[in-house]
């Protein structure tokens, strides 16, 4: 795999065709991730983050600690409320999936404060590093607050995290849920050591609501409460894994206090020259049914060929979930992709293009009579996309993406865009700026211009400097100014 180096954050040393990414330490990790080709982050606070990649919903890209996948079985919406701050990420990796590599051990410590306003609104952030342990505590006074500890070992971490957030108009349209708040908290333990691994994940989430069931009647206070588990042991490409979920909506849904999964995984992987086969088999015992993805990576010099492919089943609130807004589908088959793709590196430049082929993609669709979205699987159809992003020149790069869904239905989906989604991004040491045009988000073109000045241990930023307005129901202004101190 190469050493690690601490001056990029978006890549390992060594790999190829990798797009790496010079760090702010004055902006969140997440910040920095928003920056490459293909990234939309739907963000309301820091403690509830979507990830949207290729165009590509947020439960559709694996999120890995260690190696080991870590996503809700839930839900998919909260791969992000993991217990890790930025100074802990020594290394994020995107290639089809997203893959944390923490720093587990500081000889000194270090401390990151950020102080300012964001809508006016005071913003806090206080993060902290030293030996074995890290703690993070965030509060913007409007939106929400979390914190965070986490103690790490040689070749593992464990750690809790806690989110409170005012989740209106995040997860329904606020003409059938006026208010929203979610709170969550996250215990996460993972260990890889000598190829054995383990992973344990444990996810209590309240949702408080209010229900506009006519134009006069509100049904105030209702409360969905959930626990997922998420086990998994392993040792070399064998493993097993079991997902739990006990929650007052199965006891509706299933006239049961939980249910669970249990499957045995199967990654081999087999490397000749420049050729690299990986497969993905996923067994559910119970079920007696399976996935294959299979993935092939030929290496041709400044060109790569690859061909990618990912299955999933359905998350538990896909098939159980219930509320006045939602309404789930217990027999939504799982979804599957294949994704031949062409890459061609230089010392300067890489640039990828590539099709998706989309098979029983799992979206939520709206229906104007009853005001509610209803889980479903699509139609097949068809993906084109274009990448190029430059190498780190003298702390400048600057990149370009282009991406489309082939398909001309007119269903209002929860997440998926089927308009064209356009990205420029310019990066120096001093300000970064990124054009988007997503229509889910604005039917125009969206500038966001970051600021960000450091001078030793003092940092000054502005995230979204131009942003005042309401772009719609779920997306709040972002603006943020503060200043910061960070030791290292």
């Amino acid at each position: 795999m190469g050493a690690i180096t601490l001056d990029t954050i978006l890549v390992l040393a060594n790999e190829k065709f990798l797009y790496s990414l010079k760090p702010f330490y004055e902006l969140r990790y997440t910040r920095n991730l928003s920056y490459l080709p293909s990234i939309y982050l739907k963000e309301r606070s820091p403690s509830s983050i979507n990830l949207n990649y290729r165009g590509l919903l947020f439960n559709q890209i694996k999120v890995l600690l260690y190696d080991m996948d870590i996503n809700d079985p839930q839900t998919g919406h909260h791969n992000f409320n993991i217990p890790l701050n930025s100074l802990d990420i020594l290394n994020i990796t995107l290639k089809n999936q997203l893959s944390f590599i923490p720093l587990s051990y500081t000889e000194k410590p270090v401390l990151s404060f950020k102080a300012g306003i964001i809508r006016e609104k005071p913003l806090l952030l206080l993060e902290a590093k030293y030996r074995n342990l890290s703690f993070s505590y965030y509060n913007n006074f409007e939106i929400g607050h979390y914190y965070q500890i986490t103690g790490f070992l040689d070749y593992g971490m464990i750690g809790i995290r806690r989110n409170d957030f005012n989740a209106t108009g995040f997860f329904a349209n606020p003409k059938v849920l006026p208010f929203a708040y979610e709170t969550t908290t996250v215990f996460l333990s993972a260990i890889n050591y000598k190829n054995l691994k383990f992973l344990f994940r444990g996810h209590y989430d309240v949702f408080i609501y209010d229900y506009q069931k006519d134009s006069v009647t509100i049904i105030r206070g209702l409360k969905n409460e959930h626990t997922s588990l998420k086990f998994q042991v392993g040792y070399y490409f064998i493993s097993f894994k079991r997902d739990f979920l006990s929650s007052n909506i199965i006891q509706k849904s299933l006239n049961k206090l939980y249910t669970y999964r249990d499957f045995l995984i199967i990654n081999p992987s087999i490397n000749y020259k420049n050729i690299d086969i990986h497969f993905s088999f996923e067994y559910w015992i119970d079920k007696k049914s399976y996935l294959i993805a299979p993935n092939l990576h030929l290496d041709l010099g400044n060109f790569l060929f690859s061909i990618n492919s990912f299955s999933r089943y359905p998350d538990f609130t896909e098939l159980f979930y219930q509320d006045p807004a939602n309404v789930s589908n217990p027999n939504l088959k799982p979804e599957f992709y294949i994704s031949p793709e062409i890459s061609y590196e230089n010392k300067f430049i890489i640039s990828k293009i590539f099709y998706r082929y989309n098979q029983n993609i799992i979206d939520w669709i709206y229906n104007n009579d009853s005001l509610k979205y209803y889980a479903t699987n699509l139609k097949s159809f068809h993906s084109l996309g274009f990448e190029l992003f430059s190498k780190p020149f003298y702390s400048f790069q600057w990149g370009i993406s282009i991406f489309k869904h082939m398909f001309s239905d007119s269903s209002s989906y929860k997440y998926l865009d089927n308009t064209p989604q356009f990205k420029i991004t310019i990066l120096n040491k001093f300000f970064s700026f990124n054009v988007l045009y997503n229509e889910k988000i604005s039917p125009q073109f969206r500038y966001i211009f970051d600021i960000h000045l450091s001078y030793k241990f003092l940092q000054f930023s502005i995230e979204d400097l131009f942003e005042q307005e309401y772009i719609n129901e779920w997306i709040l202004p972002s603006r943020k100014i503060y200043i910061g101190l960070t030791t290292f």
